[in-house]
């Protein structure tokens, strides 16, 4: 009976440490997931990026240019964000340096290597799909 007491004991010291050294990691694992969580979202959904750029051209320069630059451009940030997202997936446990972040003097070893870090932003939700409270909505 005394061995199995101490071998409680023991075992609710273990974990207790093992909480606090989880705490401490806490964050630097939240960033982690959100690398990995990111990757897997750019692979999956990285096609979505020629319907967006396809709108957006159209927003600002007209149908036409839509169709030919809008399309051509999409396709160009599809192959990359999908391209990044494969490293994302693969590196999610290491810090890297970003793209966008580096330009800007900053370290951030988990964050973002393209802008938007996805692909539908506030910005690029027209329909209110994936936000609620995307752009025009009261």
């Amino acid at each position: 009976m005394k061995k199995f007491s101490k071998m409680c004991l023991m075992g609710a010291v273990s974990a207790m440490m093992l909480t606090s050294a989880f705490e401490s990691k806490a964050e630097c694992f939240n960033e982690e997931t959100r690398k990995l969580g990111r990757g897997i979202s750019n692979v999956a959904f990285g096609a979505l990026e020629i319907p967006v750029s396809i709108s957006e051209v159209n927003k600002d320069e007209g149908g036409l240019a839509a169709v030919t630059y809008g399309t051509a451009l999409g396709a160009t940030h599809f192959v990359k964000r999908v391209g990044l997202g494969i490293y994302e997936i693969l590196t999610f446990p290491v810090k890297t340096p970003c793209g966008d972040m580096i330009l800007q003097g900053e370290d951030c070893g988990t964050g973002a290597l393209m802008s938007p870090e996805f692909v539908i932003d506030r910005d690029s939700d027209l329909y209110h799909i994936v936000f609620q409270d995307g752009p025009g909505v009261k």
